[in-house]
């Protein structure tokens, strides 16, 4: 096919930044703490303060979360243990527990967290998309779909934008074109900042065959990645469109 290696490429770069997992309720104040470590040790402690039994759990998942934002995945997996230890229905810390998990490639642990997150709150929008993710990697694309389906069913679902996208990831690779592209239609719908999306609506473009469509939305990404300070993100799609000229 003409543009098979054109295609390869924005796969390639697409997957790893668009097939979106989630971190639920992560404070927003952890996107804005340095790398450096005593400086998060020392936030990350203010977390837990002088807390009661009774929300301690969700304490030291405040404190996880923010340790997942900064990439420190061992300390992170330390503080869900606490959360899950204090109060074991707290659904959500199973299903982040099961993030981290996924993001070490213990696949059978992550599984088990999300599952048991679902078992304690099936209306907990988060671990199904996690395990649609799971379930995708593993190429079982019946469940995965199922999952997203379940996912963007959920109405207090706080990534349903991430969800449609997802699923239209998924339609992408059974080369469902029509529902691929109403999927990322619906995600640029509800947030229409998310460049890698325009990189997946434009993959649907190549194959629908219009080409000028398919530029037009890889223009406006590399517009978004501009507007972002994402050199790599802004360099990989003006090649890619290069290459399409």
């Amino acid at each position: 096919m003409k543009n098979f290696k054109v295609k390869s490429i924005f796969l390639t770069i697409v997957f790893f930044n668009c097939f979106f997992t989630t971190i639920a309720r992560a404070n927003t104040e952890a996107e804005r703490i340095e790398s450096d470590r005593a400086s998060l040790e020392a936030k990350s402690n203010i977390l837990l303060g002088e807390s009661s039994k009774s929300n301690r759990g969700e304490r030291y998942l405040n404190r996880a979360n923010l340790l997942v934002v900064n990439g420190k995945w061992d300390l992170a997996l330390v503080d869900y243990n606490k959360a899950i230890q204090v109060d074991p229905n707290l659904a959500i810390a199973y299903s982040n527990r099961g993030f981290v998990y996924y993001n070490q490639n213990k696949w059978n642990l992550a599984l088990a967290d999300y599952n048991k997150a679902i078992q304690i709150d099936p209306n907990l929008a988060e671990p199904y998309n996690n395990r649609g993710l799971l379930y995708y990697k593993q190429k079982k694309w019946d469940l995965a779909l199922a999952d997203f389906n379940k996912s963007t069913q959920i109405q207090s679902n706080p990534n349903l934008s991430l969800t449609y996208s997802n699923r239209g990831f998924v339609y992408y690779n059974q080369k469902k074109w029509d529902l691929a592209l109403a999927d990322f239609n619906k995600s640029i719908e509800i947030n229409p900042d998310l460049a890698e999306v325009y990189i997946l609506r434009s993959l649907v473009w190549i194959e629908l065959g219009n080409k000028s469509r398919s530029i037009e939305d890889l223009k406006t990404a590399a517009e978004i990645f501009q507007q972002q300070n994402n050199l790599a993100g802004y360099q990989g799609v003006t090649y890619m469109l290069k290459k399409l000229s």
